[in-house]
């Protein structure tokens, strides 16, 4: 399996970054309704590891080993590398009313020499007590209340190397662990009361990844690491689908080593670059309103309407287009039926550089701030340039009938949940009519009459996909640049 390592921002013995999504509401699973209150599955934290941006931990050393950190991998492209480090994190059960127990669900790469090595472990306030799951499904606890360590019973469905899906039940009776959708081992304590354990998980203070006071962790990869309140059932437990990094190509791909059958518009032209990776590009000048541009082919957005999905992605540089007022209200693409003169009209469908979206054909929507998942669309132009720093930057937008999402080098910006039925939410034209948009412009051709200039960007490697990409499959699209 390849993996190499992903280049990190800060790197230090002792690292803290804010977890971005901790201010989230996780969703509730609610109870059959009646008299009796039965006890609930509850996502209590959810860790994919795509950054470490994302995550509020702090990030420790073993004496010769490495920090913690995000390494590239071929099937499950950004995960959490332990070797020889740790992480630790608020544990997410404190205070939780477990019922019957908490769970666990993970994808695990378990390195041959580390078997024993713990993976997740939960530790006390006075630090004396603590449960400890380790790599070969042994599970160890140690408290006030009694100690406790089963033996392995797992070691052998866990291939060395080899990505396996695990979920790690923790119950009042005991243990349950399933490996790849199956159950591997169902413990039932018969000397010690799991009671004790569940009570411990509601008062445990800080959650561990690799951490072990004698076994510092070797080769241990983990990947969508979540911790619910009650036990999990078979829809959390099953394997979730792997999407490979691109699962089939583009419906339109323009690498600029020449224009194939787009059309400059005014002043723009290709040149060529010294930034790896890059070469011939497509540069537009800056100024103008509606006179520079790239014309593109009038069919590229025209592959929807089977799959209701659309997903479009592009290489962006304002090295070349001034100080950041200049181009802050400007789009990266338009389309329309016809070249605008300077008004309001449909269909028409903009991708705004500052990250938002806009878009009219048999129906409307604003992506307004209510539609918005974080209740406030997120804008970076201006002071906030995402630009500004004159490098190379990744961007990309995924459409389908109910949702939107804007990405800036692989990261969420902003992300709508769209109604579909309700004024001002259809986004279903640009599926079912993609091919009334026949004017389709890279770089400019705003058609209001509000000013904004045509943006002197830089453009590669422009790609239309009939699909939504995942995350994942965003991510392989930057590493392979």
């Amino acid at each position: 399996m390849k993996t190499r390592r992903w280049p990190l921002f800060v790197l230090t013995t002792v690292m803290t970054v804010f977890f971005l999504s901790s201010c989230h509401k996780w969703g509730e699973w609610d109870p059959p309704s009646g008299n009796q209150v039965y006890p609930k599955l509850q996502l209590l934290s959810n860790h994919a590891f795509d950054t470490l941006e994302d995550v509020d931990a702090e990030l420790f050393a073993y004496p010769e080993g490495n920090v913690p950190e995000i390494v590239y991998d071929d099937y499950l492209t950004n995960v959490l590398s332990l070797e020889g480090g740790y992480m630790r994190l608020a544990s997410p059960l404190l205070n939780a009313n477990l019922q019957l127990g908490g769970s666990f669900t993970f994808w695990l790469n378990v390195g041959r020499e580390n078997e024993k090595g713990t993976l997740i472990s939960l530790t006390g306030e006075d630090n004396q007590s603590a449960l400890s799951i380790k790599g070969n499904g042994s599970i160890a606890f140690q408290s006030a209340a009694g100690n406790f360590s089963s033996d392995p019973g797992i070691s052998a469905l866990l291939t060395p190397d080899e990505w396996h899906y695990l979920a790690v039940i923790v119950h009042v009776d005991g243990y349950t662990i399933y490996v790849d959708g199956k159950e591997a081992t169902d413990y039932v304590s018969t000397d010690f009361d799991f009671v004790n354990v569940k009570d411990f998980m509601m008062s445990s203070t800080h959650l561990y990844l690799g951490y072990d006071s004698s076994t510092p962790p070797e080769a241990i990869k983990l990947k969508d690491l979540k911790v619910y309140r009650n036990k999990v059932t078979a829809k959390e437990i099953n394997v979730p689908v792997v999407k490979p990094p691109v699962s089939r190509p583009p419906v339109y791909m323009n690498t600029f080593d020449d224009l194939g059958t787009a059309t400059i518009i005014g002043g723009g032209s290709l040149v060529t670059v010294d930034d790896p990776g890059f070469g011939q590009v497509f540069k537009n000048v800056t100024g103008g309103m509606r006179q520079n541009y790239l014309l593109l082919p009038s069919g590229v957005l025209s592959h929807s309407t089977e799959t209701k999905e659309m997903s479009i992605s592009m290489w962006v540089n304002a090295k070349e287009a001034g100080d950041s007022p200049v181009y802050m209200w400007s789009p990266l693409l338009t389309a329309y039926n016809k070249a605008p003169e300077g008004g309001n009209g449909a269909p028409m469908f903009a991708l705004q550089y500052r990250g938002v979206l806009m878009i009219n054909n048999n129906g409307w929507c604003d992506f307004t701030d209510a539609q918005n998942v974080a209740g406030a669309n997120k804008v970076l132009h201006n002071a906030t340039d995402w630009l500004a720093d004159k490098k190379w930057h990744h961007y990309i937008a995924t459409m389908t009938e109910k949702s939107a999402k804007v990405y800036f080098d692989g990261v969420l910006i902003n992300e709508w949940e769209i109604n579909g039925n309700a004024e001002g939410q259809s986004f279903a034209g640009l599926f079912e009519h993609g091919s009334a948009y026949t004017y389709i412009c890279l770089g400019g051709n705003q058609a209001w009459t509000w000013g904004d200039p045509d943006p002197g960007f830089m453009f590669d490697d422009l790609a239309i996909y009939d699909f939504e990409l995942t995350p994942n499959q965003i991510s392989s699209i930057i590493k392979n640049k």
